[in-house]
């Protein structure tokens, strides 16, 4: 599995090392070539790349930039999704942006993503700094996802999986929003009791945390 990231600010470089260590070919753009070259220097595994070409040639890509230059991409770059997963982890209201009374950030990504492509919300919920180490309390973070297609979710959720998360699937596109609440929740803990970006959920039920999405949904995409 090739997995792409766009975007060499901490999230993006914390995916592109997680992915990489968890054995996977990583495909890695930014604004400039000498951005992606120094975040993906002395990552094996990891390659940088233009735009384009992590859109023709990823399995899954990660959409790990803001909301407005993610929807660009998406607009000036337009790559048919054949179906792949197109994982969003903007959190437009803590990066001062805007979107419409009852929509989400990853609603309006939807709607910028040439056909093809299947939005998933996921990632935003947990901090840069524990991507490459998701345990909080001994335990793995708990991560929702949220999508309309659950093929695309299955994918994601393998690969978080993989990552050392508990993936959770929420349901459909419309608990994005909730998600990118709970992102906002989460930071003003993180600032009141001063953490410093090492904060997780952890849902559980009677029997423990509450983990689902474990394997590809997808017949023939696996991870390596």
């Amino acid at each position: 599995m090739t997995v792409g990231v766009i975007g060499c600010g901490r999230m993006g470089a914390a995916v592109t090392r997680a992915a990489a260590a968890a054995r996977c070919s990583v495909l890695l753009a930014g604004r400039t070539p000498g951005a992606a070259a120094a975040a993906t220097a002395g990552v094996p595994g990891a390659f940088a790349a233009d735009i384009r070409v992590v859109l023709e040639r990823a399995s899954l890509v990660v959409l790990a930039v803001p909301l407005g230059p993610a929807c660009r991409v998406l607009t000036e770059t337009p790559v048919p999704g054949r179906g792949r997963p197109l994982l969003d982890v903007t959190n437009p209201a803590l990066g001062g942006e805007e979107v419409p009374p009852g929509s989400s950030g990853a609603h309006l990504i939807a709607a910028a993503a040439p056909p093809g492509w299947h939005v998933v919300k996921a990632l935003n919920t947990v901090p840069a700094a524990m991507v490459g180490e998701p345990l909080c309390g001994g335990l793995p973070v708990s991560l929702p996802l949220a999508g309309d297609d659950a093929g695309a979710k299955g994918v994601a959720g393998a690969l978080l999986s993989r990552l050392g998360f508990a993936p959770i699937d929420v349901g459909g596109l419309e608990h994005a929003r909730e998600l990118e609440s709970l992102a906002v929740l989460l930071q003003a803990v993180n600032q009141r009791h001063g953490v410093h970006g090492r904060i997780g959920l952890h849902i559980c039920g009677p029997d423990g945390p509450v983990r689902s999405l474990h394997t590809p949904a997808v017949p023939g995409v696996r991870l390596p």
